[in-house]
C-alpha cells in the first residue's frame, strides 16, 4: 500500500482537496487537526510544553493558544522547541492510524509540514496545492475574520512552498479558475498503480 500526502501554504486548500479524496473513500489523517487534539490529551506532550513554557500554558486542561501564539510567534527558537515536542507524537500517531488502512488503495496525509517535521521519510508521493497570495488572504479574511495585513502576515511567517514545486510529485492549483475534481484523478492515475 502507498502513503500519499498533500501539502502547501496556510489557505492554499488543502483540505477542500483531502475532502474530495476522502469522497473517493481514501482515508485522510489530518495531521493540524490532530495535533490540536493531542497537545490537550498526550501526557508526552502536556509535560513537555510545560516543563518548557511552565504551568500557566495550560488553562482548565486546554492549551492556552494566544499565549502559545505569542511566545511563537516570530521566535524560531521557541517554534523549534514546540515543535520537537509535538511533531514526534503526531507521527507516531499517523503511523499507528494508516495501520488501520491496509486494505485501501492508499492513504492521505494532510499536513503543512511534510518536509520540515520529518513525515516525508514515510510518504510515497506527495501533492503540493498552491493559490495565489490574493486567494489565500481572501480565505483567511473568510475564515477567520482577521484583516488582510494579518493574513499576510500568517502567510508570510510560513516557508515559501514555492521551492517544492520541482519536490512534489504532482501540483494541485487551486485558484478557482481551474476544476479540481480532474486534476485529483490525475493524480491518482499517473501515480496509483494496484
Amino acid at each position: 500500500m502507498k502513503h500519499w500526502a498533500i501539502t502547501g501554504g496556510i489557505a492554499a486548500g488543502k483540505s477542500e482537496i483531502c475532502k474530495v479524496y476522502n469522497a473517493m473513500s481514501i482515508p485522510v489523517y489530518n495531521a493540524d487537526l490532530k495535533a490540536k487534539f493531542l497537545i490537550d490529551k498526550h501526557d508526552k506532550i502536556i509535560n513537555g510544553l510545560v516543563e518548557n513554557f511552565g504551568d500557566n500554558i495550560y488553562q482548565d486542561g486546554k492549551l492556552n493558544k494566544q499565549k502559545m501564539i505569542q511566545l511563537v510567534f516570530n521566535n524560531e527558537d521557541t517554534k523549534s522547541i514546540v515543535d520537537s515536542i509535538v511533531h514526534p507524537v503526531v507521527l507516531d500517531d499517523y503511523l499507528n492510524w494508516r495501520n488501520n488502512f491496509k486494505n485501501c488503495r492508499f492513504t492521505l496525509l494532510e499536513s503543512a509540514l511534510v518536509f520540515e517535521s520529518g513525515l516525508i521519510k514515510h510518504i510515497d508521493v506527495v501533492g503540493l496545492v498552491t493559490a495565489d497570495i490574493s486567494k489565500r488572504v481572501q480565505r483567511l479574511l473568510q475564515r477567520d475574520g482577521i484583516t488582510s495585513n494579518q493574513a499576510l502576515q500568517r502567510i508570510n511567517s510560513q516557508v515559501n512552498y514555492d521551492k517544492y514545486l520541482d519536490i512534489a510529485d504532482f501540483i494541485i492549483i487551486n485558484n478557482g479558475t481551474e476544476m479540481l475534481i480532474p486534476q485529483v484523478l490525475n493524480a491518482i492515475k499517473s501515480f496509483y498503480n494496484g
